[in-house]
C-alpha cells in the first residue's frame, strides 16, 4: 500500500495523506483498541465479507494492496461513557434511537482490515475532528421497516499560508429492510448477530470513502489545485457483535445464578449435618 505520508502516523503537511499501518508493524494501535483503552466499556461490532468494488486514482491510498474479492474484517467499537456524546430515542411504533457526536472524542470508531494493511476511522490520530454514529430504527406502524447503522469518520483542514487542504475519510454501514422482523426493538443496545443468508429481506451496503482536495491561494482567492479520491464497496456476510461488558440484564441474571449456587451449597450443608470430630 501507498501512501503520501510520514511513515510514523503523526501530523502531516499540505498534500500528505494520514498513513495506515500494517498488521503486526510499528503502525498505530487499531482504532477500536484504543477506544476500549481510553474508556473500557465498549461494545464491539465485527462484519465480514468481501470487497465487491474499488476505485482509486492510483496514488492516493491503497494503490496496490488491495483487490475485488479481497476477504475484509470491519470493526466498529462503541462506548456510551465518552463525554460529550449525544443519544436520542422515540417511542413505538416508530421506535428509534442512537448515539453521536462530533467531537475530539468519538463514541464510535472503527477498525478495517485487509489482508495485512488496516485502516483507522473515528479515531485516526493523523486527523484533526473525528465523528461516530451507531443508529437503529424498528417502525412497527403502517408499512413497517427495520434499519441499523454504523459510521466512524475524521477530517482535517491545514492551512499553511500558501495552500490549503481539506482530508476527509469515513467508514460506514446501513442495513435495512421493509415487512422484516429480525430485530428486537429500535434501541440500538439491542442489536445482536445477524448473517446475511438468515437475513432475506435485508439489504446490506457499506464501503470506505477517502478525499484529498488542494486549494492554492491567489490573489486573496483560493483555487482548486488538486482533487484526489478513493473508494472501497463491501460485500456483506456476517455481523457478529461482542459486548465488552454485561448488560444489565446479563447482570441480573449472573446475580441471580450467584444466589441460586449458594443457595444450593448452604442446602448441601445442612443436609450434610454438622462436622463431629473424631
Amino acid at each position: 500500500m501507498v501512501l503520501r505520508s510520514p511513515s510514523n502516523g503523526g501530523p502531516h503537511g499540505a498534500g500528505d495523506y494520514p498513513n495506515a499501518s500494517s498488521n503486526g508493524g510499528a503502525g498505530r494501535r487499531s482504532g477500536a483498541d484504543a477506544h476500549r483503552t481510553g474508556f473500557g466499556r465498549a461494545v464491539v461490532y465485527t462484519y465480514q465479507g468481501t470487497i465487491s468494488s474499488l476505485s482509486d486514482p492510483g496514488d492516493l491510498t491503497f494503490a496496490s494492496g488491495i483487490h475485488s474479492g479481497d476477504a475484509f474484517t470491519l470493526r466498529f467499537s462503541r462506548d456510551d461513557a465518552t463525554p460529550g456524546v449525544t443519544q436520542f430515542s422515540s417511542p413505538p411504533p416508530h421506535a428509534e434511537s442512537g448515539i453521536e457526536a462530533f467531537v475530539s472524542n468519538s463514541p464510535v470508531v472503527a477498525t478495517l482490515t485487509i489482508g495485512s494493511l488496516t485502516f483507522d476511522f473515528g479515531a485516526n490520530s493523523g486527523f484533526n475532528t473525528h465523528r461516530g454514529r451507531q443508529t437503529q430504527l424498528d417502525d412497527t406502524g403502517p408499512g413497517p421497516s427495520e434499519e441499523f447503522k454504523h459510521e466512524a469518520s475524521d477530517s482535517s483542514h491545514i492551512n499553511d499560508g500558501l495552500t490549503s487542504t481539506f482530508l476527509a475519510q469515513s467508514v460506514s454501514v446501513l442495513v435495512s429492510g421493509s415487512g422484516t422482523n429480525y430485530l428486537v426493538n429500535g434501541d440500538y443496545h439491542s442489536l445482536g448477530s445477524l448473517t446475511v443468508a438468515g437475513t432475506p429481506g435485508f439489504t446490506w451496503t457499506g464501503g470506505a470513502e477517502f478525499s484529498q482536495n488542494v486549494f492554492s491561494r491567489f490573489t486573496g482567492s483560493e483555487i482548486l489545485a488538486l482533487r484526489r479520491f478513493a473508494s472501497l464497496g463491501f460485500d456483506f456476510t456476517s455481523l457478529s457483535v461482542d459486548s465488552a461488558v454485561p448488560e444489565p440484564g446479563t447482570w441480573a441474571l449472573m446475580i441471580g445464578g450467584f444466589g441460586l449456587a449458594g443457595a444450593a451449597l448452604r442446602r448441601r450443608r445442612l443436609a450434610a449435618g454438622p462436622l463431629t470430630e473424631a
